[in-house]
Parts: C-alpha cells; sequence; structure tokens
C-alpha cells in the first residue's frame, strides 16, 4: 500500500509540481486558487495518508515485536509444562501400578 502511494505521489508531483514557475507567470492571487485546485488536494491527501501509513507501520513494527517475544517467551513456557506434565504422568502410571500390584498382593494375603 505505502509503495503505490508513494509512486502516485512522486508522480503527481513530478507532473504538476508545485508549479512555481506558473504561479509567477499568473501573479500572486494564482497560488490561492492553485491551493485550491482538485490536483492540488489531491497531491496533500496523498501526503497525508503517506505519512498516516509510515506512523502506522511503525505501529505495526512495534506491535509486531512484542507479538513475536510474547510468542517466543509463551512457546518456551508452554513446551516446558508439557514436558513437566508427560513427566509426571509417566510417574504417576508407575506409582499406580505399582499400587495396584501391591492391593492385589494385599488382597490375596
Amino acid at each position: 500500500k505505502m509503495s503505490v502511494l508513494c509512486l502516485m505521489a512522486t508522480i503527481l508531483v513530478c507532473c504538476f509540481g508545485s508549479g512555481s514557475a506558473l504561479n509567477r507567470a499568473r501573479g500572486s492571487s494564482a497560488l490561492e486558487t492553485d491551493k485550491n485546485r482538485p490536483v492540488s488536494k489531491v497531491i496533500t491527501l496523498l501526503k497525508e495518508m503517506l505519512m498516516q501509513l509510515e506512523k502506522e507501520a511503525a505501529e505495526d513494527e512495534e506491535i509486531f515485536d512484542k507479538m513475536a517475544c510474547w510468542c517466543t517467551t509463551n512457546d518456551k513456557e508452554k513446551t516446558k509444562a508439557i514436558a513437566d506434565a508427560e513427566a509426571r504422568i509417566a510417574d504417576l502410571t508407575t506409582k499406580i501400578e505399582k499400587d495396584t500390584a501391591l492391593s492385589a498382593q494385599l488382597n490375596t494375603e
């Protein structure tokens, strides 16, 4: 999006420029009418959109960095928790088997 807007703004500025040579030929009252020309309004709008996109891109990059950090940290924590839980499950399964065998032995005596 941003590169397309940059390209459009550059083309408009190059094609229509600031009109300084034209303004000198027409006089100072032409400066006010140039500001109201549709092309000038479009150029201004594109410049404002470009600034807004740059601002949003910086904000998005900051949020992305925070999310990447959170994902990395969260992944490490969850992986460790899963490994710990699987080890505990194995320990409890072994304990259940031992206790079941002990119970069977005691019931036969």
